[in-house]
Order: C-alpha cells, then structure tokens, then sequence
C-alpha cells in the first residue's frame, strides 16, 4: 500500500491541472508545510477521520490554509477512492475544531480611512490601482488584466470578463474571473477622473493599469513599491493576531459602502461576483440594524415607567 506521500507524487500532477494555478500554489504550500509532516508517511489505507483530525490538531496557520490542506487531501483519498486502494474519502467525516473568524465587515475600511489610504499613494498609477480595488470591488487579478476596451466612460462602467494570475514557475497566465461569468462594475463619480487619466491615449488592447515595465502589475511589485507592510499601519490596525490590511480588504470596503449606500443584496452580489447571495450578505449590517432597532424599543419601554417601577402604559408585552 503506498504512502501518502508516494501517492502524491503520483498524483500531484494530474490533481494540479484540474485546478486554477492559484490554487494548484496553495495546494503545494499545504503539501510541504501541512499535508507531508503529519500524514505523508502513513499508509493510505491508515488514514481515517479521526487520523485526519489529530493531524489538523497538530498544523499551524489560519482556517484558510488548513482548508487548504484537506482540499488537497480529499482530492488525493478521491482519487485513491476511485483507484481501489481505500473504500472510501474519510474527509468529508473530519470534525474541525470551531475557530472565530474575523468578520469580513470588520476588515474593511469607513469611508474616511479609504480616502486616507489613498492622500498616503502619490499620485500616479498606483494610487489610481488601489482606487479601483476599492471604488469597483474588483479583485487584484481583475483589475491587473483589465483592458482599455472593458472601459465604457459614457456610461460610467467596467465590464470584468479576464484576470490574470501567477503560474507555479511565475509565469502569467489568463483565466476567467472566479465567478466562472463576466460582470459589470460601476466607476463612482468620484473616481471617474483617475480612470479618465489611466485610460486617455492609449489603444484598446492597452492595459488600463500597467506595471513599471508596461506588463502586468503583480502583487509583490506594488507592496513593495508603496511599502504596504508600513503604509497600511497608517490608516487601520486590527487586533492581535489578526492579519494586517491586505489589498483584498478593499473589495471588503466596496461591499460594505454599496449596502451603506443603500444598494440591495442581489446588486451588491451582482457587482461583487459571489457565488450565492449568503457570501454577499455576509457584508450588510441587517443584524447590527436589528440591534439597534431593539434596543430602542426597549429604550422606549423603559422611559415609560415611573420612578416606582410602576409603567404607565398599558402597550408592554
């Protein structure tokens, strides 16, 4: 019986192609830091839920790179499942410990921090990038491979239907957006003017945001550039052992202002590209309101009561 280990070797290859090539990055992360101390090892016909689960107890990291490490790992039982070395995935049956996850409202910037954010970019290219991660709650791929042609000034949107993401050796490759669909994003008034300029005399096929060389601009480049680690510290600190702001939090910060601005869940799922309508609402403040609105009924209540303890009106429940 082989080894998990000598499994994926096998395997790793076919498991990869099936996957976006962030993904198949992840997955390798998982495999070398995760996946290859605690079970590789083991015989595949030994490793059962409650194994999975001792393992899980042993790994470091968040939630997300453990999901990421039994991702990979139900893909490799699947497949020795359907090879006829095990009778079954035991991943499905692993029980996780509950973890308390940051909300991702509480990741994202007011209004005023998102303007301060961006008085800190000189102006230029970069400042206009993160602008747009945060007006259009494009992701950092999406807004990387946009193109002149996906702009449409008269009608003040941006059709997202590209992204382009790093490969395993760092080469660039293009993709469809996560959502698998292309969508149609607004440019708010206030950030018309920045996309007026990055768009003003170039061809169609140009890319509306260029790196320093005129290709892609990545990730690393523009931390380094605008010296995030430092940078971010300046506009939002978050509580201990919680990552520090992350160029995702700006889509964090699209998805709160729309519902703050009034927008309705379809439309903010609509702009945003989730998948269902509970990932969107994972953004309102439905159940903040419903607080509110509580406590001032109870508010109100109270105020109706004598100094006695006596109330006054009959209207309590």
């Amino acid at each position: 019986m082989e080894t998990l280990a000598e499994w994926y070797s096998q395997q790793s290859a076919y498991i990869f192609s099936t996957v976006a090539p962030t993904t198949a990055r992840a997955y390798r992360v998982a495999w070398v830091h995760r996946l290859a101390p605690t079970l590789g090892d083991l015989p595949l016909d030994q490793i059962d839920a409650f194994v999975i689960e001792t393992a899980v107890s042993q790994m470091s990291g968040a939630r997300s790179t453990v999901n990421d490490a039994l991702a990979l790992l139900s893909r490799l039982m699947q497949r020795a499942h359907r090879g006829k070395r095990i009778e079954g995935n035991p991943v499905p049956d692993v029980e996780l410990p509950r973890m308390v996850t940051p909300n991702p409202r509480t990741r994202a910037l007011t209004p005023g921090e998102f303007q301060h954010l961006l008085a800190l970019i000189p102006e230029g290219n970069y400042r206009r990038f993160v602008a747009a991660l945060g007006f259009t709650g494009m992701r950092f791929g999406e807004a990387a491979g946009l193109l002149v042609a996906d702009v449409d000034i008269p009608t003040r949107t941006i059709t997202v239907c590209r992204q382009v993401t790093v490969g395993a050796h760092g080469e660039t490759r293009h993709a469809v957006p996560k959502s698998k669909h292309s969508r149609v994003v607004p440019i708010p008034r206030p950030f018309l003017p920045s996309v007026m300029d990055a768009v003003e005399g170039k061809d169609s096929g140009a890319l509306v945001f260029p790196g320093t060389r005129g290709g892609y601009l990545r990730y690393k480049t523009l931390a380094r550039a605008l010296d995030w680690a430092n940078l971010r510290e300046q506009v939002k600190v978050f509580p201990p052992g919680e990552p520090g702001l992350r160029f995702h939090d700006l889509r964090h910060t699209t998805a709160g202002l729309l519902f703050d601005a009034g927008v309705s869940a379809p439309d903010v799922q609509a702009v945003l590209g989730h998948s269902s309508l509970q990932v969107t609402q994972r953004y309102a403040r439905a159940r903040a309101d419903v607080a509110t609105r509580a406590a001032d009924s109870l508010t109100a209540l109270f105020d109706e009561v004598k100094p006695a303890g006596e109330v006054v009106t009959g209207n309590a429940v």
